[in-house]
């Protein structure tokens, strides 16, 4: 449900494309998605001595953060701003992405 929210600014991002913003966008919200879930992982992991399924509870309850609020809120008040609502879709995205992927390695 908290994707309908960001269609209004879908059209004036496709209208007005400005790539060099999409991209630091991406590699910014994947970069940071990437950071927490090696952070959940590895140094907090490592520094409870957890077990190997205990570190993957870890990575993917830090990982997976709820972000739907933020779409909805985004949306309603940066209706101006649609690139601002961008950054919240992407990293949901590369949450989605880590996940699968993290999954895939892991298991």
């Amino acid at each position: 449900m908290a994707y309908v929210n960001t269609v209004i600014s879908l059209p004036q991002v496709i209208a007005h494309p400005d790539y060099d913003l999409l991209a630091i966008i991406f590699l910014i919200t994947f970069g940071l998605c990437a950071f927490i879930f090696f952070i959940g992982w590895a140094i907090i992991g490592k520094l409870l001595h957890a077990t190997h399924s205990q570190k993957t509870s870890l990575m993917f309850s830090l990982g997976m953060s709820t972000n739907g609020i933020g779409l909805v809120l985004g949306s309603l008040m940066l209706t101006n701003y649609p690139s601002a609502i961008l950054v919240i879709v992407f990293y949901n995205f590369a949450q989605q992405i880590m996940t699968g992927g993290m999954n895939r390695v892991l298991f």
